[in-house]
């Protein structure tokens, strides 16, 4: 348990990251962290699904699961009086859910749709294919699965996943607001005691995929979806590399927006993220464009992307800097931002930082940071993957306008 006191707030926030997220999906079972959690949610306790969501809401909280690539998060929000309340009600959907067979099949339905309507969104659709080809399997998978291998899931193979899964080793609970430590121990103690340890689960890693992947869809429209290595969170260069992508793509006076839409008229958008797992951690940059540009939108993309380090002026230091620290300031009055970086923190770091490292931090970003960030970590080896009409030429990659 990671805590924060925030006593000029009358809220309260937890963050409980379970590592039990989409890497763990047996291959022929693809989706099930995702589904079980949308099971968790259909009665716990003593509750059924209903007098659960009426119980949450009642005491007025914002709550919601999820799975994703690593872990499985389970967030809340409520008044710091409905402390006891609140956590007594998540402890039962961590520990005490029904996983009722009788809602198995609309659950499934519900997961199916999700997944056929990536179909019309293809921008979302690139991205995902981006991360299967650029991180080693199975950091890169979907944790939505397919509609295949979500089918085949039964209510046996959730039973046994929640069991052999959702165990307290390595679970990290992050809380800020209104809190009184001690009383949150106590709680805690109380409504999680009991919660048994289990087997703390081993990754295999696989290989990354191609370097070049073309999708073929029948639309007007090509989308650019580009990643090359970055740092992991912690690093020494970490602020470089974000100060980096806030160059590329710090709204409309990034260099991508400017030099690919706004110059030249190339596409409708393009921009740049920076994304970290613990293990890897990458900038992917994303560009949607017509068939007959897309071969100049690459061009252009990769000329910005190699040259980013160059003629970096004082203005754009402080865009990015500014941005940051306004992000930084969201902590200071939301308690779900504040639990949001504590968890985070001890996932990547293992220890808190407080906001005046972080302040210390954006501080220091600079050109010469930048810069040094580029000469030691460049944008290669790039990933490719485009999907329209037409394959793109990589050698684009090098030839960058």
């Amino acid at each position: 348990m990671v805590a924060e006191r925030m006593a000029h707030l009358h809220s309260v926030a937890v963050r409980i990251l379970i590592p039990a997220g989409g890497i763990h999906d047996p291959l022929p079972r693809r989706g099930l962290a995702n589904l079980m959690t949308e099971m968790m949610d259909r009665g716990a306790g003593s509750r059924g699904s209903k007098q659960l969501s009426d119980a949450f809401e009642t005491l007025g909280t914002d709550y919601s699961i999820g799975a994703g690539t690593h872990m499985i998060a389970v967030t809340a929000t409520f008044l710091a009086e409905n402390l006891k309340p609140a956590m007594a009600l998540i402890a039962d959907v961590i520990m005490r859910p029904k996983l009722p067979s009788k809602d198995l099949a609309a659950v499934k339905e519900l997961v199916s749709q999700e997944i056929q309507a990536l179909e019309e969104e293809p921008r979302r659709q690139v991205m995902l294919e981006l991360s299967r080809q650029h991180f080693p399997s199975p950091f890169g998978n979907d944790p939505r699965g397919t509609l295949e291998t979500v089918n085949s899931i039964t209510i046996g193979d959730l039973e046994k996943f929640h069991k052999d899964h959702v165990v307290p080793n390595g679970t990290i609970i992050g809380i800020a607001g209104n809190i009184e430590f001690g009383q949150v121990e106590d709680t805690l103690n109380e409504l999680l005691g009991e919660w048994k340890p289990g087997k703390s689960p081993t990754i295999k890693e696989g290989k990354v995929g191609k370097p070049f992947t073309h999708v073929e869809k029948d639309s007007e429209q090509t989308h650019i979806a580009l990643a090359f290595p970055s740092v992991k969170v912690g690093h020494s260069d970490y602020y470089g590399a974000l100060g980096m992508v806030g160059i590329l793509s710090g709204g409309m006076s990034g260099r991508l927006f400017t030099e690919v839409r706004e110059k030249r008229g190339l596409c409708y958008a393009c921009w740049a993220t920076y994304t970290a797992f613990r293990e890897h951690a990458a900038i992917q940059c994303y560009a949607g464009s017509t068939t007959a540009r897309a071969q100049e939108t690459l061009e252009v993309m990769a000329g910005e992307l190699n040259r980013v380090a160059k003629n970096l002026t004082e203005e754009e230091i402080h865009r990015v800097k500014v941005g940051m620290r306004t992000s930084l300031f969201k902590q200071e009055d939301s308690s779900a931002s504040r639990a949001f970086s504590l968890s985070n923190d001890w996932l990547n770091l293992k220890r808190i930082r407080p906001i005046e490292e972080l302040e210390e931090s954006v501080a220091g970003i600079s050109a010469a940071r930048i810069k040094d960030y580029f000469k030691k970590h460049p944008p290669s080896p790039m990933t490719l993957v485009s999907m329209g009409k037409k394959p793109l030429d990589p050698a684009g990659l090098k030839s960058g306008k």
